[in-house]
């Protein structure tokens, strides 16, 4: 049963958050709970459903500011000053004061000087990381397909304002909290939020259409409604609460470095009082000497040398990264990197390019169907989403087409009126779309995973099983196994027309290569 979305602020807090608001906005915070744009009824959804122009985006940014939470600033004396407080440092700086106690000079210049060397290198290390993540930052931008003066584009999502129309599929992140307005049912990952392990329905039984900013889509092809947006989410009141409490934390390759330093100092202060035992009551020693010779040995057991150590081997770790083209933000996470077992890593464009080609030349086609290669590429490009932009699959099929019928690519396509598309899910792993066409009528067309083409079982989705599936199948499997053994993805395509019934009888009609290579780096 679908549950409701808690608020992440409770009542008791909302003062609180008022009052940050209030701080960041320089003013009253103007953006209303109960201002929610209106879209309900099938007048609000059409009116909604145009979008904005530039100038109302532009007044709204004014009003709203841009859709992004506020991160605090690090200045570069934050990072030094992090350098000679943290635990290792301050121990060292307690030894530099016994050892001029006791006027023990070249002792004191020895430490002061390690104690510079560790705060150096760890300072540098540190900030010039942090340049570079604020570099990689700004040219890895999330992005997000949104309606403006009436047409899709692609904007950074920093930009989205109340009201706008933006477009999510499976594997997006919602970047703002928002209301469904058309397409299909979407599956949201709200785990984020509220540790639900089950992705809720949007729009649920009970008319619920709000999807939050933070969540992950894992269904659906949708149109939804920008409402709120960068601190005013639920997600981004949240952050500016936790924003003001969080305090920063220790690496476990940290604490263990500081306990094994305790053990040692623990032990040393053991050995301290047994001397001043045997000393004092016992041989009757002057006091000064045997604090002189208490103070020699606490900072003996001290690791003075053990940070600089510590920073270079790491430092030096870092350069070897940075070679690498990876960007080490602290040193000690490299460490905490060593101590992995297992690294899941996604394929497409991590260690793949994402630059997906077609091969038009290599497609298949069943030689009785009486399809050729123009009618698969075509149909696979009426099944494929022009809106999602970062769909590597879609896109590359729709580059394909255009570039194999770059002299009529615009007539081919408007030839089709798309009537409905049902997106690609990882249940149903296919596209399924039915449109008309002025000379063949109506017609429907699916691509996706081969076996899901040739009979998609009982799998919730569109569900049709291929008429020609006996004939093809061992044909089918053996080209596809060709492709795969020499690095192509396939796509298999499906299609009818609809008879004097109004039913669709599927019949498999090709195979589409496709070759995503791997990543330089």
């Amino acid at each position: 049963m679908s549950q409701e979305v808690e608020p992440l602020v409770s009542a008791q807090e909302d003062d609180d958050f008022d009052a940050t608001i209030c701080d960041f906005c320089g003013g009253e915070p103007p953006m209303d709970s109960d201002q929610d744009i209106p879209c309900e009824t099938p007048e609000q959804i059409a009116i909604a459903m145009k979008g904005l122009d530039s100038a109302t985006v532009a007044e709204r940014i004014e009003m709203y500011g841009t859709n992004e939470i506020p991160e605090k600033i690090i200045h570069w004396y934050n990072v030094l000053l992090k350098q000679l407080t943290s635990s290792m440092a301050i121990m060292i700086e307690i030894t530099l004061v016994l050892a001029a106690s006791i006027q023990s000079w070249s002792d004191f210049f020895i430490i002061a000087a390690l104690l510079t060397i560790n705060a150096t290198i760890g300072f540098y290390e540190e900030w010039e990381a942090l340049l570079k993540v604020e570099s990689i930052k700004s040219s890895l931008a999330p992005m997000s397909v949104v309606k403006r003066d009436g047409e899709f584009t692609k904007i950074p999502t920093a930009e989205l304002v109340p009201g706008d129309v933006i477009f999510l599929r499976g594997g997006d992140a919602v970047p703002a909290d928002v209301d469904f307005l058309e397409g299909d049912s979407m599956a949201v990952d709200t785990a984020a939020l509220t540790g639900e392990p089950f992705p809720r329905k949007i729009p649920d039984s009970k008319g619920h259409k709000r999807a939050m900013s933070g969540c992950m889509v894992v269904s659906g092809n949708s149109y939804l409604l920008v409402q709120r947006t960068g601190i005013y989410t639920e997600m981004g009141s949240a952050t500016m609460l936790m924003q003001q409490s969080t305090k920063p934390t220790q690496s476990v390759f940290e604490k263990s470095i500081i306990q094994v330093c305790e053990r040692v100092m623990f032990v040393a202060v053991l050995i301290l009082i047994a001397i001043f035992i045997v000393e004092w009551f016992f041989r009757h020693e002057n006091f000064i000497t045997i604090l002189t010779t208490c103070m020699a040995i606490l900072i003996a057991s001290v690791p003075v040398a053990l940070p600089v150590v510590m920073q270079v081997t790491l430092a030096l770790g870092a350069q070897e990264m940075a070679k690498q083209q990876a960007i080490v933000t602290h040193l000690t996470s490299m460490q905490e990197i060593a101590s992995m077992n297992v690294l899941c890593s996604d394929k497409t464009g991590t260690l793949t390019t994402a630059k997906i080609q077609v091969f038009y030349d290599l497609i298949w086609t069943p030689p009785e169907s009486g399809f050729d290669r123009d009618h698969i590429l075509e149909w696979c490009a009426v099944a494929s989403n022009p809106h999602a932009e970062d769909d590597p699959i879609d896109v590359a099929i729709l580059r394909s087409f255009r570039d194999t019928f770059s002299q009529d690519y615009n007539e081919r396509i408007k030839r089709y009126t798309v009537k409905k598309f049902v997106g690609f899910t990882p249940e149903t792993k296919r596209t399924v779309v039915y449109a008309s066409h002025p000379k063949h009528g109506d017609i429907k067309i699916s691509k996706g995973l081969i076996d899901k083409i040739l009979d998609t079982s009982a799998d919730g989705g569109d569900e049709f099983k291929c008429i020609n599936k006996a004939k093809v199948e061992t044909r089918v499997r053996k080209i596809d196994s060709d492709f795969a053994h020499k690095g192509y993805k396939t796509l298999g395509v499906a299609a009818a027309i609809k008879d004097r019934s109004g039913s669709y009888s599927m019949q498999f009609v090709g195979v589409v290569p496709m070759l995503d290579p791997p990543r330089d780096d």
